[in-house]
């Protein structure tokens, strides 16, 4: 499988030059599903890195270890799995390089999407000498929770899931566009296609005001008619609310909440006879959405920083690889999992040192730039968060998320 990760020069004061990667080497041969990975436990486990197909030469190198706190147990098992496959292909590969100057592992921390839970595998990874950097959490949450004990630790931290534009502290890296600025995809959309008086629909969350609240204020800023509607999380009687809302006559309706109540308010503005456009946000991005609002998801657009490997063309090598490592399709955030895992390892080699501390990471990987399969990643070097371009717009089509660009304008 082609190897990712070739990196770009900074225009910003570097911590450390970084080289093009140009390795594109398979990765180690198959050695079954992941349940029969070696050191694989419950709550803390280190599934992979053990660098046997590079001989005693890997054997030899030093050893550097990348945390993965994922939810391998509650609500978002489906997605958190998927992150500890891509994880773990993404060290195999990096382990199978004969020019390789460490060892990496993978040391997971199951949180089970519990705050609790996700403070203790904070704890666990602190422990380890080895560990540089981390990944995490599947759901945000967990995220929120354990920002702090992150920090603590001073171990740097990657979320390529948490786009909460809360989260800024000396730790984090936010490897994703935030939850307001994946917005701007449906900016350029309704601008394009002139669409006025717009609801924008939220349910309460911080979540959907994040999402709704810049939206808002661009669309007014340019002259548009905004219809602000807050439709509770949980409510009940959506199809009166999905009522009310349609007999304002919206040119487009935009919801910023949660694929559960996403599927249910589909199903009410079909039943209400609303036909213009229909857009979601990242939360709807999700297999789940489409099962539930069945026949009343097709022509919605949902806007996601998740790069979908059954429909984004540049993640179909990494699919191919995932698929032929687990027999299964990989799930969304996959992709970005296994970018993260590359853009530490890269980072940690382009310091050209030994011995490499979670301390000498974190300026880095502020100020490095990385070219992964699902997207360019850059940040802030102050504070840690995603520049440049990285939502995907989809259309579903046939109970499918159909990826169709990137510019709401080309929608």
């Amino acid at each position: 499988m082609p190897r990712a990760g070739t990196q770009q020069p900074s225009r910003r004061p570097r911590a450390a030059a970084l080289p093009r990667v140009r390795h594109r080497r398979r990765g180690p041969r198959r050695r079954g599903r992941d349940h029969r990975l070696a050191g694989r436990v419950r709550g803390g486990k280190d599934p992979g890195g053990d660098g046997k197909e590079g001989g005693e030469t890997a054997a030899a190198r030093p050893e550097l270890h990348i945390g993965l706190q994922a939810d391998l147990s509650g609500p978002s098992a489906a997605t958190g799995k998927g992150q500890e496959r891509a994880a773990l292909l993404a060290v195999e590969e990096h382990n199978a390089r004969k020019d390789a100057p460490f060892t990496l592992r993978l040391t997971t921390a199951d949180d089970g999407g519990d705050e609790e839970r996700a403070k203790a595998a904070v704890r666990r990874f602190a422990e380890d000498p080895l560990l540089v950097a981390a990944i995490g959490a599947t759901g945000t949450d967990a995220a929120r929770e354990a920002l702090v004990a992150y920090d603590e630790a001073a171990l740097p931290l990657l979320s390529v899931v948490d786009g909460d534009t809360r989260n800024l502290n000396r730790i984090f890296l936010c490897a994703r566009p935030r939850n307001d600025m994946q917005m701007l995809p449906v900016a350029q959309f309704l601008g394009a296609y002139e669409i006025d008086a717009v609801a924008l629909v939220d349910d309460g969350t911080e979540y959907g005001r994040q999402t709704t609240r810049f939206l808002d204020a661009g669309l007014r800023g340019n002259g548009r008619t905004v219809l602000a509607e807050t439709v509770r999380e949980g409510t009940r009687d959506l199809d009166a609310e999905a009522e009310r809302i349609v007999a304002k006559k919206p040119g487009a309706v935009v919801y910023g909440g949660g694929w559960r109540d996403a599927g249910r308010f589909a199903r009410a503005l079909t039943r209400a006879g609303f036909l213009g456009p229909k857009i979601g946000t990242q939360a709807v991005h999700d297999p789940r959405f489409l099962a539930e609002a069945g026949e009343d998801a097709a022509g919605w657009l949902v806007v996601s920083t998740a790069a979908d490997p059954a429909s984004v063309p540049s993640v179909h090598p990494f699919a191919a690889g995932y698929r032929k490592r687990f027999d299964s399709a990989p799930p969304l955030l996959a992709a970005e999992a296994y970018d993260a895992v590359g853009l530490i390892a890269a980072c940690a080699e382009g310091l050209g040192r030994e011995t490499v501390t979670r301390q000498d990471m974190l300026p880095v990987l502020r100020s490095t730039r990385y070219k992964g399969v699902s997207k360019s990643y850059a940040f802030e070097p102050a504070n840690g968060m995603y520049t440049g371009t990285g939502v995907f717009i989809y259309r579903v089509e046939r109970g499918r998320f159909r990826y169709i660009g990137m510019d709401g304008r080309e929608v």
